[in-house]
């Protein structure tokens, strides 16, 4: 039996939600930088539905397997015993002990359970989108809808038919039945599973909600995805990440690596004079290493989280989330509160000039062109009053 209908599930996320999403997405990135987070610019945000083929019914299955049980058993080991003043003389006796072993038998029959299968029938996408595209998070909101309804969505076309997605996550369905009949026998152990499976399925469409956002860093293009429903069901592309965070990262292990070496080959330098306080003290010398080694490497990791985590609290604290811009000085150029305050000069008023007469001076010896004796006006603020009689007497000197 088949049947083909439609539900949609709607957005209960709103595109804020989802914007600030990103950023959190790229604070909880490994070693991701910083200036992403403050440089990321969303081109875009686009909200729509993705069409999911659902298989809905019940399976029935038939099994061949080897079941394995625990035990043990009773098994004999000869052993030597020597007697005598100077044990020149032995007998042997047989001696019983036991040890552990799996009994495997075969084991055959019918298994009937329930599938509900989710099929994302659109573009080839990585496992990480595939995975967002097909979460269904509650069944309780989803609407039975006509196709008058559907014109009104945005709704991503569908690629492929019922047959071509059952068939490609067909797989998958008999993984989840090997898992339903090994779950259901009695054993400590399951191999060698062989099965065959018939199917009574429900067809039907379902259009589930999901969020694209599309954002630019650095000239290049990247994408970021989040359910409609579900907030911690996201998945993006990868970033990138502060290449000297991660080398340091790296770089904090060599301390415990170089100690663990040179306290080994001075062991086997000195085997023969090894004793119980130096292996001790060696021991603890590595221990201490290891543990430094550890302490150090979590401190980067956490310092770069805690960049990151800076970096998003002042992205989203913009009351438009759009990335601030960046000074000559090569500071993010914010608010009020994070420029500096330049005091305001005091504006200088401009004094009228007035006209001073110097006086005549004839020089001793004077060039062709000075010897005119004319006088030199100088021009001086009014409040110059006038020369003092210094200058001038040393002038006319």
């Amino acid at each position: 039996m088949s049947f083909s209908t439609t539900h949609v599930l709607l957005h209960s996320l709103t595109e804020q939600t989802a914007r600030d999403a990103l950023f959190t997405f790229l604070a909880n990135g490994d070693f991701t930088h910083a200036d992403v987070i403050n440089e990321a610019q969303i081109l875009r945000c686009r909200k729509y539905h993705i069409s999911l083929h659902r298989f809905q019914g019940r399976y029935a299955a038939q099994y061949s397997a080897l079941v394995g049980i625990n035990g043990t058993e009773t098994y004999f080991e000869t052993r030597r015993v020597q007697y005598g003043e100077w044990g020149s003389d032995f007998y042997e006796e047989q001696v019983a002990k036991e040890r552990e072993i799996t009994r495997w038998h075969p084991v055959t029959g019918n298994h009937v359970g329930d599938f509900d299968l989710y099929v994302y029938g659109g573009k080839n996408v990585s496992k990480q989108v595939q995975s967002v595209f097909e979460c269904i998070p509650t069944s309780s909101g989803w609407r039975t809808v006509g196709q008058s309804d559907i014109a009104k969505l945005d709704v991503e076309a569908n690629h492929s038919n019922f047959a071509a997605s059952l068939q490609k996550r067909e797989p998958d369905l008999g993984n989840r039945i090997r898992t339903d009949i090994v779950a259901g026998l009695a054993g400590d152990h399951v191999k060698d599973v062989r099965l065959s499976y018939s199917l009574e399925k429900d067809e039907s469409v379902v259009l589930n909600p999901v969020y694209h956002i599309e954002f630019q860093y650095r000239q290049k293009k990247y994408n970021f995805w989040i359910h409609g429903c579900d907030p911690c069901q996201w998945a993006g592309d990868a970033v990138p990440v502060d290449q000297k965070a991660r080398a340091n990262a790296g770089d904090a292990w060599w301390t415990a690596r170089i100690c663990t070496i040179a306290v080994l080959a001075a062991l086997y330098k000195s085997y023969e004079h090894v004793t119980g306080p130096k292996l001790a003290i060696a021991a603890f010398i590595v221990f201490v290493s290891w543990i430094y080694s550890s302490v150090k490497h979590q401190k980067i990791l956490d310092d770069s989280k805690t960049a990151r985590q800076e970096a998003m609290a002042r992205r989203l604290a913009t009351p438009d989330g759009k990335p601030k811009k960046v000074a000559e000085t090569g500071t993010a150029a914010g608010s009020a509160a994070t420029q500096p305050v330049r005091p305001k000069q005091p504006a200088v008023k401009a004094e009228p000039l007035v006209a001073v007469q110097l006086p005549q001076v004839q020089p001793a010896k004077a060039p062709d062109d000075m010897r005119s004796g004319e006088g030199k006006t100088l021009v001086l603020p009014n409040r110059v009053r006038s020369i003092p009689q210094v200058l001038v007497a040393k002038y006319q000197d």
